[in-house]
Parts: C-alpha cells; sequence; structure tokens
C-alpha cells in the first residue's frame, strides 16, 4: 500500500517537474527526502511539538512566497534539537532550492504523501523513503546501490548480533540499517557507523538512519575520504569495530596512493602498498586494520582482486599468511546495474575457529 502511494507521487511530481530537467536539478530529490524526514519528525513524539509550534503541515502549505523561511526555521530547530543532524538539511542544496519549487514540493507531499496518521507508522515511513530512492536516484542518477539480496548475504555471513557495525563506504548507508533490522529481530542491540565521502549520500544516509530511529542513540556517520581522512579514531588511531561490512568503489585510480604511503594510522605498514593505479586493496587493508581482534569482516570486492599479481598478489600472500581470509563466495555477473563485472564476497576473520585454521573456503 505504501509503495503504490509512493509510486503514485513519483508519477505527480514528474507531471509537475520535467523528469529531465530532475536529473539535471539534483538538488530536488534530496530535498524531498528532507521534506518526508521533517514530517516525520513532526509526528514524532520527541520533536513534534516545539516543531509544530513554528508551523504545521496545513500551515506550510498556506505560505506561498515565504514557505522556505518558514522551513528554514524548522529545520534550525531540528538540527539544534539533534545535534547529529547539524548541516544536513541546512546545506548548500537547501541554499539553491527556490522559493517556488520548494512550495510545489511542500505542496505535492502534503496532497499526495503520507497522512499525518501513517507518518507515526514506522514501516510506511521507511517504505515510502525507499521507493523514492529507488525510483528517483537509483535509474535516473546513475547511482548503483547495493541489492538487497547480496545485503543479506552478507548479514548471514557475519550474523551480527552484538557489539559495533561498521562500513567505511556506506553510501545511502542501506547496508548499516539492514544489519541493524537484523540484530533487532534476533532480540539484540548493534551500534553502527560509517562514513561517506560523497556528500549527497552522505545526507541520504543521515535521514536514513534517522527514519529508522538509529540515529542518535544506535549509530551515526560521518562525511569524508575513508583512505585519506578516516573519522572514526579512538585515541588518535584507527577505532576498531567487531563487525564491518563493506561494498567499496571498484577499480579506483584516485584513491589515495600518495597518502598511504605515510599513512599516520599504520594500515599498510604491515603489508605491500597498494598499486597506484587501483585501489581495491586500500579499502581491503583498511578494514582489517579496523577489525578487533576477533572480528569479522564481509566485503564485496571485484573478482579481480582475487587473481591479479604483483603488489596485490604480494599482499594476498601476506593476508593467507596470517590467516584471516576465512572464505570466499563468488558471485554472479550482472548484480549490479551498467556493469557485468563479476564480483565475490570476501570473509575476513582474525579469530578463525580452530577447525578453519590455515584454510580459506572457496564457493
Amino acid at each position: 500500500m505504501t509503495r503504490d502511494k509512493a509510486l503514485q507521487f513519483v508519477n505527480e511530481l514528474e507531471n509537475q517537474f520535467d523528469k529531465k530537467a530532475m536529473e539535471i536539478e539534483k538538488g530536488l530529490a534530496v530535498e524531498l527526502l528532507k521534506l518526508h524526514t521533517l514530517f516525520f519528525a513532526m509526528e514524532n513524539e520527541k520533536y513534534g511539538e516545539k516543531l509544530k509550534k513554528l508551523a504545521t503541515r496545513e500551515e506550510l502549505r498556506d505560505l506561498r512566497g515565504s514557505v522556505k523561511e518558514v522551513i528554514h526555521s524548522l529545520y534550525s530547530m531540528l538540527e539544534n534539537i539533534e545535534p547529529l543532524l547539524s548541516n544536513v538539511f541546512l546545506n548548500d542544496t537547501f541554499k539553491s532550492i527556490d522559493e517556488t519549487t520548494l512550495y510545489k514540493l511542500v505542496v505535492l507531499l502534503e496532497r499526495y504523501g503520507l497522512t499525518k496518521a501513517e507518518y507515526q507508522n514506522n514501516q510506511a515511513v521507511v517504505g515510502f523513503f525507499n521507493t523514492l530512492i529507488e525510483q528517483l536516484f537509483a535509474s535516473s542518477k546513475g547511482y548503483d546501490f547495493t541489492p538487497d539480496g547480496l545485503i543479506q548475504l552478507m548479514i548471514q555471513s557475519l550474523k551480527p548480533m552484538k557489539g559495533s557495525v561498521y562500513d567505511g563506504t556506506a553510501g545511502i548507508a542501506n547496508i548499516l540499517v539492514s544489519a541493524y533490522k537484523y540484530a533487532k529481530e534476533q532480540g539484540k542491540d548493534i551500534t553502527v557507523y560509517g562514513q561517506e565521502m560523497n556528500e549527497e549520500l552522505y545526507v541520504i544516509a543521515k535521514l536514513n538512519l534517522f527514519i529508522n530511529n538509529i540515529l542518535p542513540e544506535n549509530g551515526d556517520i560521518q562525511l569524508g575520504d575513508t583512505i585519506r581522512d578516516p573519522k572514526w579514531l579512538e585515541n588518535g588511531r584507527i577505532m576498531q569495530f567487531d563487525y564491518i561490512m563493506m561494498n567499496f568503489p571498484f577499480g579506483l585510480r584516485d584513491w589515495g596512493y600518495e597518502f598511504v604511503v605515510n599513512d599516520p594510522y599504520h594500515r599498510f605498514e604491515l603489508y605491500d602498498w597498494p598499486p597506484k593505479s587501483q585501489g581495491d586493496y586500500a579499502f581491503i587493508l583498511h578494514a582489517l586494520a579496523s577489525l578487533k581482534k576477533e572480528g569479522k569482516a564481509a566485503l564485496i570486492v571485484p573478482f579481480g582482486t582475487l587473481v591479479r599479481g604483483a603488489a596485490e598478489e604480494r599482499i594476498r600472500l601476506t593476508m593467507l599468511k596470517d590467516d584471516v581470509i576465512e572464505s570466499i563466495i563468488s558471485l554472479p555477473t550482472n548484480l549490479f546495474s551498467g556493469t557485468g563485472i563479476q564480483v565475490a564476497l570476501l570473509i575476513l576473520n582474525k579469530n578463525k575457529p580452530s577447525h578453519k585454521k590455515r584454510q580459506s573456503a572457496i564457493y
């Protein structure tokens, strides 16, 4: 039902805004997700009373010509109540969106979006949010989000039910959200941590964690380049986690080689440096350095990382000597839209059980 409503909303949105113009106007879809999140907060007992003193949804609809000023005040209040949302709502895309466009989004969301009662139903809020992302981002903006089936395979490989889960290339935080929900379904609690360097995806990730009631108590994501500028530090060192799940960008050429050769966090000094023209092992070694002594990681890797020679082969051999590779699961081609590259799931384990020591399973 919620999905049908979201699809109808997208149809009305495209009737109001030319689809090609929407693709060019990057900020429009992000501002829509922010408004959806604001309406969620307005019906939440923690935030609603204070926000509605500034304006209700109905009042926003009547503010043609001055809606941006009032929404600015609402966003400012929400960021003040929840400091982890600072600069998420009042960022550059909000500054650049014009008054008329913002007003149209408010009217469309009020007219065709969720009702007040539906905004009190978290499943409806999340379902609407996810459908908007699927329709407005995955197909039209070139983003390639991790398929849900692959996320579930990662989760089943690790079964995170305690401690911390980290994703250093978190995107919209869909892997972290799924891991958190899995633990909840088992009656357990985990804390999730993420980092993302693309500001648009970072904003969506923050909203995703917020509407799923993960942020602020049970998780957060930070903005920055994981290799050049890792944000999750502890006493000046790389913070370590119980579980790591990552689908990092494959084959990056400008990944930070110049930084790694003098890495102040010592993530690479026990291994060969990843090749300057290929950043895959930079992310793999970052994940390994971010694991606790008994930690496990599930990483989606291009198949080439398992067979290429030179520096990458030397890194693999050292990892095998250190006995941290538990298994490799070969996956089908065409898992990601726009590329037929073959990928695999690489499972790392710093504390392999005795019957798995000195061996790595290949599936």
